[in-house]
């Protein structure tokens, strides 16, 4: 910052700056003329601006007598750059020195701000769910309520567990992460705090993920008025209809989306409607990135066995469609014997838990 501070302190000044220099070096030039300049071009650096009409009072050259373009604007001492509305601009060894002392002004303020827009843009992307669910906070604030009054809770604290996409600059995995921020959520949030989940699960076996899913959504739906706000969004539409969640307080919201039967396209509507919905367009976008109709057919028929229960089926090639283990054992298991509330059940010591407890259940139950 203070780097760039001193540039553009320096560019407000560069007028009189050059006026000097060129007043210093316009004796030594084989030109006179009150229209003599220094011009700074973004980019391309500094150079001596000379009027076409004015440039030859004292080094004669007849733009009669040739006919070679760089003849026609050659001055001794000054190198020809170009020519541009009746202004011939030249570089000699005083531009060069401009050049390497003060260089590309404009250029270097330019990077400076990239860089730390860039850098702002990194670090808000860390909080980018916490600005979201504060966003929407403040908007619920200045929303128009059907009511004579209304009481509107403070938060103090916002803890976000959002789906994250594995990186190299990350030493460990995404769900290590995921499990992180859940564990931090889970042991420090109050009645007043703000808890956002988006996809929690995603980036482990699909079986524990919803399983794990199911109970942190339980561990908090059962605190009651104890317990913190919670907002969670999935794609798991088992989650929604679980038995396990449904004596909880948990109120269900779905996205609705239409299908243009003109033109055989999905279209986002943005808008939440009360329910669950169980119909995924994941086959109709597919059809409409153009994925082969019978690929996406195959994959239909696949889900609805899987939706039934008929794992024993067989597809058209004689693989068998699914082998899954019973997600509502898994569930209950973990609620029966994971201690949520104990601030010594961190994220290492759950994983070793989840491999080593919960995999000989699984195998077992399968």
């Amino acid at each position: 910052m203070q780097e760039l501070d001193k540039l553009k302190h320096l560019y407000s000044g560069l007028d009189d700056l050059l006026s000097h220099v060129i007043r210093d070096i316009a004796p030594t030039l084989l030109v006179t003329s009150e229209k003599l300049s220094i011009t700074y071009f973004p980019y391309m650096g500094y150079l001596i601006s000379i009027p076409v009409e004015q440039r030859g009072s004292r080094h004669q050259v007849c733009l009669d007598v040739t006919d070679t373009h760089d003849d026609l604007y050659a001055i001794a001492g000054l190198q020809f750059q170009f020519a541009m509305n009746s202004i011939a601009y030249y570089k000699n060894e005083h531009m060069h020195e401009l050049d390497e002392h003060i260089g590309d002004i404009i250029g270097r303020i330019e990077d400076i701000e990239i860089d730390i827009i860039f850098r702002l843009q990194a670090y808000l992307k860390d909080y980018e769910s916490d600005l979201v669910a504060m966003a929407n906070a403040c908007a619920a604030v200045d929303c128009f309520v059907p009511a004579e009054r209304a009481v509107i809770g403070l938060t103090d604290a916002i803890y976000s567990c959002l789906h994250l996409a594995d990186t190299w600059a990350q030493p460990r995995s995404s769900f290590m992460t995921e499990l992180d921020m859940m564990s931090l959520a889970i042991h420090r949030a109050t009645p007043h705090s703000l808890v956002v989940i988006d996809e929690f699960g995603c980036n482990t076996l699909r079986s524990n993920g919803l399983a794990l899913y199911a109970s942190i959504l339980h561990n908090f739906a059962s605190k009651g008025g104890k317990g913190p706000r919670v907002f969670a969004t999935t794609h798991f539409h088992e989650l929604c209809e679980h038995p396990l969640l449904a004596s909880m307080p948990v109120m269900r919201m779905r996205m609705y989306n239409i299908i243009d039967e003109g033109q055989g396209r999905s279209v986002q509507l943005y808008r939440l409607l009360p329910g669950i919905q169980l119909e995924s367009l994941s086959f109709q976008l597919a059809l409409e990135v153009g994925l082969p109709a019978d690929m996406v057919q195959h994959a239909k028929d696949a889900a609805d066995h899987v939706r039934r229960g008929n794992c024993s089926a067989h597809s058209r090639d004689g693989a068998p469609y699914c082998s899954t283990a019973s997600f509502t054992d898994q569930a209950r298991y973990i609620i029966q014997h994971a201690d949520f509330d104990n601030a010594a059940t961190n994220v290492t010591a759950l994983l070793a838990w989840l491999q080593d407890g919960c995999s000989g259940f699984f195998n077992g139950h399968a």
